[in-house]
């Protein structure tokens, strides 16, 4: 990179360096084995060795960069970009014994010279920058880096510290959404939101901090957190007289947790809670990849324990009815997009 930015004529002539990171590279391992892993890297080397004029390599684990030379803008990079998103995506049939279709993705990120940066530093920080862009935004994108990504960074470091000193300091509060019986108009049950009113920035929204903290790890004390606050309040409500169950959100990082269970016996007992005024809801998207045992085995010692367990938002990404067949949930909450229409909408009504 640093020879051809050297070569490069003028201003006027761009080098762009692009990075590419295999979707989902954790899961495939965890499924198939590290040897179908591999198998795959050296399938999206190959690829992208077809169409990299100026040189493909492996930077780390499942990072490739693709160094090309000769554009003339943006335009030009991006399409270099998507050429090779294209060819990556194409299926593939891993491993001797499986006869499955695999339709690998990647994320991707640009940073061009001389816009971006001057030396390989320079480039390859924004460049990883455009790539976890991509990522956040769901993966099997590509993202050209600009100064705003900075901005957003420095954000999200600012509310991960914010947010670890609320957590300390107890600045978190449950917020109660009921669940109403239609036929008797009975509260018979409230689900648990948790929120945040920063003390300089104000209200910081769910979608905001949630991801966050999802991504530093910080949502398994908040989950700890939220599972405690949840049953001390339902025993606060029963010693007022209201015999009512209440729902809580769990992440994919706190069922990969192999003390889960324990965490909620503990919180259960300590606040003499029975086990079925509890429910744990739970996104389609943590069942995409059935070979998270981890999370298998916590769900089921959870139905054991007698929680209940519950299937939030269904219908919106990795619907199956096999779920129900497979997994220990009790009830499925549809999303409001399939229900929002009946009496209005044939199409909605039937389905």
């Amino acid at each position: 990179l640093g020879r051809l930015i050297a070569e490069a004529p003028g201003s006027a002539e761009r080098v762009a360096l692009i990075a590419f990171d295999i979707d989902r590279m954790k899961d495939i391992n965890g499924m198939h084995g590290y040897a179908v892993g591999d198998q795959l890297l050296r399938i999206a080397a190959r690829r992208l060795e077809g169409i990299a004029r100026d040189g493909v390599f492996r930077h780390d684990g499942d990072r490739f960069l693709i160094v090309r030379r000769g554009l003339g803008g943006v335009a030009d990079a991006e399409l270099a970009a998507v050429a090779a998103l294209d060819r990556i995506a194409r299926p593939i049939r891993l491993g001797k014994a499986t006869k499955q279709e695999m339709r690998p993705s990647a994320s991707v990120g640009i940073a061009l010279f001389p816009d971006h940066g001057r030396d390989f530093e320079a480039l390859m920080r924004c460049a990883e920058m455009a790539v976890d862009d991509a990522k956040r935004a769901g993966g099997r994108r590509c993202r050209l880096f600009d100064r705003g990504m900075i901005v957003a960074m420095q954000f999200r470091k600012d509310i991960e510290r914010d947010l670890a000193d609320a957590i300390e300091a107890g600045d978190l509060k449950l917020h109660y959404q009921p669940q109403i019986d239609l036929a008797t108009g009975r509260t018979v049950g409230v689900e648990a939101l948790m929120r945040w009113t920063h003390p300089a920035r104000g209200v910081i929204p769910p979608t905001t901090f949630i991801p966050i903290a999802e991504a530093s790890g910080l949502i398994k004390p908040m989950g700890t957190w939220l599972i405690h606050e949840a049953c001390r309040t339902v025993r606060r409500w029963q010693a007022m007289g209201f015999d009512i169950s209440m729902a809580i959100n769990i992440s994919a990082a706190q069922l990969r947790q192999q003390n889960l269970p324990e965490i909620v016996a503990k919180a259960l007992a300590e606040n003499a809670i029975a086990a079925e005024r509890l429910e744990l809801e739970l996104t389609e998207s943590l069942f995409v990849d059935p070979s998270e045992l981890m999370m298998r085995r916590s769900l089921d010692r959870l139905a054991e324990m007698g929680v209940g367990l519950a299937i939030d938002d269904f219908g919106t990404g990795y619907s199956s009815l096999a779920y129900l067949k497979r997994l220990p949930v009790q009830k499925i909450k549809i999303d409001k997009s399939f229900t929002q229409g009946i009496g209005r909408e044939e199409v909605d009504e039937a389905l």
